[in-house]
């Protein structure tokens, strides 16, 4: 039996307290732009990482492989999850955009910042470059900031670059001269974050009432997608109705679970468990399967 809206602190499902203490992080004074990216393995890795953060929008330009194989403003959605983004697609805000000169229009219309990574003179070292009173050179606007990454081998575009009002990197100091995009992606957001910090600045938590309704009206119904009768994937409509009246529970006060794991890929968690791990009951089904197969019904216990 559903309750009626104005549900107390107290009858609200686990999952929905969770979404909430979410949803009371989230920034939406960054948006991650994602220009050209060719590795789908790259983007949902990127996707992952956004979500960990609290970067609630992405806005993707479309690459020329895209654009051959048939650009589509919905995307790709069955291969959104590669490469290991565990599903975070599903709880963030995305954009697409079928060339980098409509992106720029949008940007430019709702009088966004463009920061560009850019490795070239003139780029400001993010969070280290200081002027003659030891302060940081950039610093964040008061509205919202577009951090652009570009295409793995050539980076961001130079019309990118032409309507960028800053340009940004990260120090670099080994052979190598560059970093996986995902990983590069990960290492300026936290940067940005600790440039918020510095400044006493709280990007976490800056979504406005209308933001989270709409945040919540995607995201409420996702919870109860799998269930099986009409009723029960209806169950959040009460929850979102009370939301709207400003009727939330608590959020947690730390978003890590009890036993201090997160969520990890099955493949990834079988490959880290072997036949060695004597308390691992995946372990011992295993080593029972391996012998099953190697003796055939010869083999006892």
């Amino acid at each position: 039996m559903v309750k009626p809206a104005g549900t107390a602190k107290s009858e609200w499902p686990a999952r929905l307290v969770r979404t909430e203490s979410v949803l009371a992080l989230r920034t939406g004074k960054i948006i991650l732009v994602l220009e050209r990216c060719v590795d789908r393995s790259n983007a949902a890795a990127i996707f992952r990482t956004c979500e960990s953060l609290g970067v609630q929008e992405i806005w993707e330009i479309a690459s020329s492989i895209e654009k051959r194989k048939g650009w589509k403003e919905e995307g790709n959605k069955k291969g959104e999850n590669a490469g290991g983004g565990l599903g975070a697609e599903k709880w963030l805000t995305l954009k697409r955009f079928p060339d980098t000169a409509s992106c720029i229009a949008q940007l430019r219309q709702m009088r966004v910042q463009i920061w560009a990574t850019d490795l070239g003179p003139g780029s400001h070292c993010l969070g280290e470059d200081l002027d003659e009173r030891r302060q940081p050179c950039l610093k964040l606007p008061d509205g919202k900031v577009a951090i652009v990454m570009g295409r793995e081998v050539d980076g961001v575009s130079q019309e990118m670059l032409t309507a960028a009002d800053e340009r940004i990197y990260i120090p670099m100091v080994g052979f190598t001269e560059s970093f996986n995009l995902s990983v590069a992606t990960a290492l300026v957001l936290q940067r940005v974050f600790s440039m918020a910090s510095t400044s006493g600045t709280t990007l976490h938590g800056d979504l406005s009432i209308e933001e989270r309704n709409a945040i919540r009206a995607d995201w409420y119904p996702k919870l109860w997608a799998k269930s099986k009768t009409d009723e029960g994937r209806n169950r959040h409509l009460v929850y979102l109705e009370s939301a709207r009246r400003g009727s939330l529970p608590n959020v947690l006060p730390d978003l890590r679970r009890p036993n201090g794991g997160g969520r990890v890929m099955p493949k990834i968690a079988k490959k880290t468990e072997t036949p060695r791990d004597s308390e691992s009951q995946w372990g011992r089904q295993w080593y029972q399967r391996r012998r099953r197969q190697r003796w055939g019904g010869h083999c006892g216990g």
